[in-house]
């Protein structure tokens, strides 16, 4: 068991660990590499840690260590949602569209094989679009061919 001396450490060793799980997405945010990240989860995760304060004042009063370690991570969760908020939403759709646009306006010929897959689906379904929409074409039923020559007696 642990001696409740050392139980500070534990809680001032959370403040390293938040600081760099949210402080590399932070960073990772500003090179302009956004992933696929939800407002609405990043609100839910500011406002949880902003009732952790407010429940650690009320319960166990101004414990520092136990405040700091909490007002680290609102921070850092709230520069999170300004983030998420100021970019918008459908960052991660608008990456792929923007990887496939590159490749084919390169020229160099080297596609990705998502993008390869993407345009075989959509010169297929523009292929089935048009022999839909073409009127000239006859209908073509499950219907047996008419036999040539004269029918069969009986």
């Amino acid at each position: 068991m642990l001696p409740a001396e050392h139980h500070q450490w534990l809680i001032r060793g959370n403040i390293v660990f938040v600081t760099v799980a949210r402080g590399s997405q932070i960073l990772k945010n500003f090179s302009g590499e956004k992933g696929a990240q939800s407002a609405l989860t990043t609100f839910l995760q500011a406002f949880g840690t902003a009732v952790r304060i407010f429940t650690t004042v009320q319960e166990v009063g101004w414990d520092m260590n136990l405040l700091a370690a909490y007002g680290v991570g609102f921070v850092l969760n709230s520069c999170l949602l300004v983030q998420v908020v100021t970019s918008g939403s459908g960052a991660s759709t608008s990456k792929i569209t923007s990887k496939s646009e590159s490749a084919s306006r390169s020229g160099s010929g080297r596609q990705t094989s998502q993008s390869r897959a993407d345009l075989r689906s959509r010169n297929k379904a523009n292929n089935t679009r048009e022999s839909r929409q073409n009127a000239d074409s006859p209908v073509r039923r499950n219907t047996p061919r008419k036999t040539r020559g004269t029918p069969l007696k009986a």
